[in-house]
């Protein structure tokens, strides 16, 4: 997708939207998770998963991070026409 040609504002919607959708179902996971184990296993199985997942949302917000940085990298070269850095990347 080259964001230099047409609508800057539908190009950036376009990107973003599985971004978005990789998060909302990423923390459907986690709610649906935290149901199951409370019905099955009771409030105290919750309790004990509860800092766990804390650990999981930092480690996935730092996943997210590096792929927007490594993204931006990417477009980057390839906006400039540099494809051997871009191989190299």
């Amino acid at each position: 997708m080259d964001l230099t040609i047409g609508n800057v504002k539908t190009k950036l919607i376009r990107y973003t939207i599985p971004l978005l959708l990789t998060m909302i179902i990423s923390q459907i996971y986690v709610m649906a998770d935290s149901i199951i184990v409370s019905r099955l296993l009771g409030n105290e199985a919750l309790a004990y998963m509860a800092p766990s997942s804390q650990v999981l949302s930092i480690f996935q917000s730092v996943y997210y991070g590096i792929t927007v940085a490594i993204s931006i990298i990417v477009a980057n070269l390839k906006g400039s026409k540099l494809s051997k850095e871009l191989k190299n990347s």
